[in-house]
């Protein structure tokens, strides 16, 4: 297809071919991309599992901490947003926080003496 793109068509046509071959694959990467938004985002799996139930499951737990350290192994959060929520994984001995706000991590870290 890219050698057909490239030599045979025509220059005026040359770029009305390259998007009637990609919309097709831009197409299905978001359509991949958003599935995977809604699989894992607040609608997705955690509402599941609310449904279910089980809606106030902690995975990282001090249990889940000291058995990781025990083992070597670093824990690692992703996605903390909430200021209460980082001071709690803090205080439990997690070894890194990721967020979308880094503003707001820092201001957890100063007050706890742990940034300038």
């Amino acid at each position: 297809m890219a050698y057909f793109l490239a030599v045979k068509v025509s220059a005026r046509y040359r770029v009305a071919m390259l998007v009637l071959v990609m919309a097709p694959f831009w197409t299905s990467q978001l359509l991949r991309y958003y599935a995977w938004m809604m699989i894992l985002g607040s609608r997705g799996i955690p509402s599941w599992i609310a449904w279910f139930g089980f809606g106030d499951v902690q995975i990282i737990t001090e249990a889940s901490v000291a058995a990781a350290h025990a083992l070597g192994l670093e824990i690692h959060a992703w996605t903390i947003n909430d200021e209460a929520e980082m001071e709690r994984l803090l205080d439990l001995g997690v070894d890194a926080l990721m967020t979308d706000f880094p503003a707001r991590a820092f201001g957890v870290l100063r007050r706890r003496g742990l940034r300038r």
